[in-house]
């Protein structure tokens, strides 16, 4: 479950078959992996009681289309490094991960992106995510649907190291 009031967070393993495997988030699929990262990535959005709840998002639409989706990003949300969490950052992130999963995997969903195709053909950038002010806008060729699970999930998350 996230937490919304912030504190502290201890864990404590006591069967060496229980470590996480690693922090990378492209493992954040094996259960002890996932306990952690949930707690320590910062996604878009947070799921509580059935609902999707804004996280590092302020706020966040979807047109009547199904197809944009519009996440205005928290003033003045900093990591704990001190890093400005801007939507470019967010936007830089994002496309290095997906590159990243391309290696080994498809990516669901994402793949709707406007100019995926391109992306996953070595382009740096993908068209369909933007920056717009103090928002970050996902422009999909085809209504993707069950999207706003994918921005839930660690994997899609914010990692900096």
């Amino acid at each position: 479950m996230t937490s919304f009031n912030g504190g502290k967070l201890n864990y404590v393993f006591t069967n060496k078959a229980n470590l996480p495997k690693s922090l990378d988030p492209k493992d954040s699929d094996f259960a002890e992996n996932s306990l952690i990262q949930e707690q320590v990535v910062g996604t878009l959005l947070a799921y509580k009681d059935g609902n999707y709840l804004p996280y590092i998002a302020s706020e966040f639409n979807v047109s009547s289309d199904g197809k944009i989706y519009t996440f205005k990003i928290r003033d003045n949300l900093k990591s704990e490094a001190g890093i400005k969490i801007t939507p470019l950052l967010i936007k830089q992130n994002l496309e290095k991960l997906l590159k990243q999963y391309l290696e080994y995997s498809e990516v669901p969903l994402f793949n709707y992106l406007k100019g995926f195709d391109l992306f996953s053909k070595n382009l740096n950038e993908i068209e369909g995510i933007k920056i717009k002010g103090d928002s970050l806008l996902f422009e999909f060729s085809k209504k993707p649907v069950g999207i706003l699970n994918y921005f839930v999930m660690p994997y899609y998350g914010l990692h900096l190291k």
